[in-house]
C-alpha cells in the first residue's frame, strides 16, 4: 500500500526485473531523459541473483521518483502484477529492462490520451537493437519491429484478427489508462511468456480501442539477440501453444479455423525439433 504524502504523478513507469542488472542502467537512464517529468517509476525485483538491487538502489537513491520493490521470484506476470498494484499514477507504462524509450515518448502518447479522453491506450512504433541503447536512439536504426506493418488503430473482431495473426503490439509501446489496466485486470501468472499478447488480447474481447500515433520521439527500443537461439526456440514454440490454445476458447468462425491451423503448425515445429534434439 502507498503511504506517501506528496500528490500522485500523472504516469507510473513499471520495470519488472529479473537479472537483468546489466542492462538496466540503460532502460532507467532512457527514462530519466524524458522530456515530460510527472512520473513515478516502479521497479520491481524479481529474485534476482545478481546486481539487480544494487543497480536498482543507486538509481533510487539519485532519483527521488524512482522506488525500489523486491518480491521473492514469482515471474514477469507476477512482477508487472506488483507494479499496477503498487502505481500511483493515471497512467500505466511497462518498461522491460533491457528496453529503452524515446526521450519524447511519454509527453507525446500524454498529451494525446489528455485531448482523447475516449481512447483508452496510444501506441507508437518499435525500434530492434542489439548493441547500444544510444546508439540505436541516435541512429533511429531502420531495423524496426517485425510487427510494424500489422501496426493501426483497430477495436473490436478487427483489433482481435491483427492479434490472432501476432502480438504486434511490443509490451513497451504503449502509455495506457490506469482504468484500462482495472478493467482487463491483471496479467495471467500461468503464463511464463507471451503474457501480454495474451493481455491485448483479452482487451480486445472486451472491445477496447488501441490507437496507433507513430509520432517521431515516441518509439521504444526492444533489445534482442542476448538470449540463446536454443533457449528462444525451446520458449517460445511452448508459450506459442499456450497462447494459442487460450485463444481458441474465445474464436468462433474464420478466426477459430485460422488460430487452429497455426496451433497445427507449431505442433509440427515442436515435433521436427524433437526429431533434431533440440528440445
Amino acid at each position: 500500500m502507498n503511504e506517501r504524502n506528496e500528490p500522485p504523478p500523472e504516469i507510473s513507469v513499471i520495470v519488472p526485473c529479473y537479472n537483468y542488472g546489466h542492462f538496466l542502467a540503460d532502460a532507467l537512464e532512457s527514462l530519466l531523459a524524458q522530456d515530460f517529468e510527472d512520473w513515478e517509476c516502479l521497479i520491481i525485483d524479481d529474485g534476482s541473483k545478481d546486481n539487480s538491487k544494487e543497480v536498482a538502489l543507486a538509481f533510487q537513491e539519485r532519483d527521488s521518483r524512482i522506488r525500489y520493490i523486491f518480491q521473492e521470484n514469482a515471474g514477469l506476470s507476477a512482477a508487472r502484477n506488483k507494479g499496477l498494484e503498487n502505481s500511483r499514477g493515471q497512467y500505466i507504462q511497462l518498461l522491460d529492462a533491457d528496453d529503452g524509450i524515446a526521450s519524447n515518448k511519454l509527453q507525446i502518447q500524454y498529451q494525446f490520451l489528455q485531448e482523447n479522453p475516449e481512447i483508452p491506450l496510444v501506441f507508437g512504433d518499435a525500434i530492434l537493437f542489439s548493441r547500444s541503447l544510444v546508439e540505436a536512439k541516435n541512429a533511429r536504426s531502420t531495423f524496426s519491429s517485425p510487427t510494424k506493418d500489422f501496426k493501426v488503430s483497430a477495436n473490436g473482431k478487427q483489433l482481435l484478427k491483427m492479434l490472432v495473426r501476432d502480438n504486434f503490439l511490443e509490451v513497451s509501446c504503449p502509455l495506457f489508462r490506469k482504468n484500462f489496466a482495472t478493467k482487463i485486470g491483471l496479467f495471467d501468472t500461468s503464463l511464463k511468456s507471451y503474457e501480454d499478447w495474451q493481455y491485448w488480447f483479452r482487451a480486445a474481447l472486451q472491445d477496447v480501442c488501441f490507437h496507433y500515433f507513430p509520432i517521431t520521439g515516441s518509439e521504444t527500443f526492444i533489445r534482442k539477440g542476448h538470449a540463446s537461439m536454443m533457449q528462444q526456440l525451446r520458449q517460445m514454440n511452448a508459450a506459442g501453444l499456450q497462447i494459442r490454445h487460450f485463444m481458441q476458447g474465445n474464436l468462433n468462425g474464420r478466426l477459430a479455423w485460422y488460430n487452429r491451423l497455426r496451433i497445427i503448425r507449431l505442433l509440427i515445429k515442436r515435433s521436427i525439433l524433437k526429431l533434431a534434439g533440440k528440445i
